[in-house]
């Protein structure tokens, strides 16, 4: 079985949210909502709103955009006290 080159999920989700069909941004948009995404949300939340434009929903289509500006603003808060201690 050949090596594979894994990438994060929070990097590779930016182009299958590209490349999705309208049934797939479905599925893509449930998975994103259950999953912890560490960074990269400003590009996921850029894509997001993108497709889900071209497709015809709206951009909290599954509730995907409330869901990354949480854990966004989570993230945000977290590295906070880490770059005051620095």
């Amino acid at each position: 079985m050949p090596e594979t080159d894994y990438q994060p999920f929070h990097e590779t989700i930016v182009d299958a949210i590209h490349h999705a069909t309208q049934s797939q941004l479905g599925c893509l948009g449930a998975l994103i909502r259950v999953t912890k995404i560490p960074k990269n949300h400003n590009a996921i939340i850029a894509e997001w709103k993108a497709q889900t434009a071209i497709h015809g929903y709206g951009e909290n289509f599954l509730g995907v955009l409330d869901s990354l500006l949480e854990q966004k603003a989570k993230s945000a808060a977290a590295d906070a006290p880490q770059a005051n201690r620095a």
